[in-house]
């Protein structure tokens, strides 16, 4: 699950109708009640990750097996990032039993080659109905192809 709950955390609370202009105060959730409900999920659908969740990531992790993925916590823009950060900080991760997920951030295949060439493992490209999302996928597909 993609949360992006930067988008919705507000003075220390999570308003799930942030969309709504006149949404209330009292009705933001704390860290402790998304986490509940995220739990709550899990219980219902197969959920393997969840990203962002500020507050609850140390709860989520110690009480369930979901995958949590930092995203807006450790994102770096992309326009920032050389390819030598990326693999010192992969590099890093991994010493300390972290993962990595390559997102998707390039508009050609640089990113399924640069999954490939460290062994992230994982992607996130989105739903392949966009054309810079179509280049990843069917890199992928030509490596796998080559190389099985």
């Amino acid at each position: 699950m993609d949360i992006a709950i930067s988008k919705f955390y507000k003075s220390g609370r999570y308003d799930l109708d942030f969309k709504n202009y006149v949404s209330k105060e009292g009705d933001r959730l704390r860290s402790n009640t998304l986490v509940e409900i995220y739990k709550g999920f899990n219980k219902d659908s197969l959920i393997i990750y969840i990203e962002d969740d500020w507050e609850g990531c140390t709860a989520l992790t110690f009480q369930t097996d979901i995958q949590i993925v930092g995203d807006d916590i450790t994102i770096t823009k992309s326009r920032c990032i050389q390819c030598t950060y990326f693999i010192c900080a992969h590099n890093l991760d991994k010493s300390k039993g972290w993962g990595t997920m390559v997102s998707h951030r390039f508009s050609d295949f640089f990113m399924a080659d640069l999954l490939i060439s460290v062994s992230t493992g994982q992607i996130k490209a989105g739903a392949p109905c966009i054309s810079d999302r179509l280049f990843n996928y069917n890199q992928l597909l030509l490596i796998k192809e080559e190389f099985g």
